[in-house]
C-alpha cells in the first residue's frame, strides 16, 4: 500500500495509515476516533507477531501455540480486510 514502507512495523503502521484514516473518514469525528484505535489495535497485533518471528538469539522462528496462532491469523485476516478497502478507496 506504502511504497515508502519498507517493512511492516508498527512505526509504518501509524505513519502512514493515520492520515489515510483521517483522510478516509474525514468529517464523521467517530468513525475517525474508532479508526485510530483499529490503528493502534493493528500496531500491537504487528508487535506481537514480531514476537515470534524475530525472536533475539534464536536462528529458527519460534512457533507460536495453535490457539494463539489461530487467533493471529483470524485478525491479521480482519486487519487485511479493512486495508484492502481503505487501499482501495484511495483509487477511486
Amino acid at each position: 500500500m506504502f511504497s515508502s514502507a519498507h517493512q511492516l512495523n508498527s512505526s509504518a503502521v501509524e505513519t502512514n495509515l493515520t492520515p489515510l484514516v483521517q483522510k478516509r473518514y474525514g468529517a464523521d469525528i467517530v468513525a475517525v476516533r474508532a479508526a485510530i484505535k483499529q490503528i493502534a489495535s493493528l500496531k500491537d497485533w504487528v508487535d506481537a507477531s514480531h514476537n515470534y518471528r524475530h525472536e533475539p538469539g534464536s536462528e529458527e522462528p519460534i512457533q507460536p501455540p495453535i490457539d494463539l496462532a489461530i487467533l493471529a491469523i483470524s485478525n491479521g485476516t480482519s486487519f487485511l480486510r479493512w486495508l484492502i478497502g481503505l487501499d482501495q478507496s484511495t483509487l477511486a
